[in-house]
C-alpha cells in the first residue's frame, strides 16, 4: 500500500492515543453534553432565537439541525471533531451549541468553535465558562499533561463573526 498511513493506522504504530470525547462536562453554569439526536428539538428551537446572517452553517430548520448532529456524529466516529449541545444548570435549558474542531490526535493539536448561543445568554457566563470547560478537558482531562494532552489550541471564528472576535479578545484580557 503506498502513500501516507491512515490516522488509525498511525494511532496504532504510535500506542492508544485519548481521545477528547465523547463526554460530559460540567461547570457551575452549563454543562456541555455530546450532541446528539434527543437534543435536536431543543436545539431546533433554540437556533429559531438567532440571526444566523453571520453563520457559515445556519441551523434555520429542524432538517438543517438534523443534519449537523448526523454530520457531527460522522465527524466524532473519525476522531475529527467533537459537538456538545450547551445546556444552563439553573433550568435544564438547550442555549446553544460548541465543537472541538480539527482534531489532530498525533499532532496534540485541536481548535474550537462552531459556537453559537440563544441571544439572552450572550454576553453571560456560558460562553466563558464552555471555553473554559474544553481547555481544561483538553489541557488537563483527557490524559497526563505531555501525553495526550493537546499541545496547540486556537479558537476558530468566521472573519465576518466580530462579536466572537470582541469576546475572545475580552476575555484574554481578564
Amino acid at each position: 500500500m503506498s502513500g501516507s498511513p491512515r490516522k488509525s493506522e498511525l494511532q496504532d504504530q504510535r500506542g492508544p492515543a485519548a481521545r477528547l470525547g465523547p463526554g460530559v462536562l460540567e461547570g457551575t453554569f452549563v454543562r456541555l453534553e455530546p450532541l446528539r439526536e434527543g437534543h435536536a428539538v431543543a436545539l431546533a428551537a433554540a437556533a429559531k432565537k438567532l440571526d444566523w446572517g453571520w453563520f457559515l452553517r445556519p441551523l434555520h430548520t429542524k432538517a438543517d439541525v438534523d443534519k449537523r448532529i448526523s454530520d457531527g456524529l460522522k465527524a466524532e466516529g473519525e476522531d475529527e471533531a467533537y459537538a456538545y449541545a450547551v445546556i444552563t444548570k439553573k433550568d435544564g435549558l438547550v442555549v446553544g451549541s460548541t465543537s472541538y474542531l480539527q482534531v489532530t490526535t498525533g499532532h496534540k493539536r485541536v481548535e474550537t468553535g462552531s459556537t453559537w448561543y440563544t441571544s439572552d445568554t450572550q454576553g453571560t457566563k456560558v460562553n466563558p465558562e464552555c471555553k473554559y470547560l474544553l481547555l481544561r478537558h483538553a489541557f488537563d482531562d483527557s490524559g497526563p499533561r505531555g501525553s495526550s494532552s493537546p499541545q496547540t489550541q486556537q479558537p476558530s471564528f468566521p472573519a465576518r463573526n466580530n462579536q466572537a472576535g470582541r469576546q475572545v479578545r475580552r476575555e484574554a484580557e481578564e
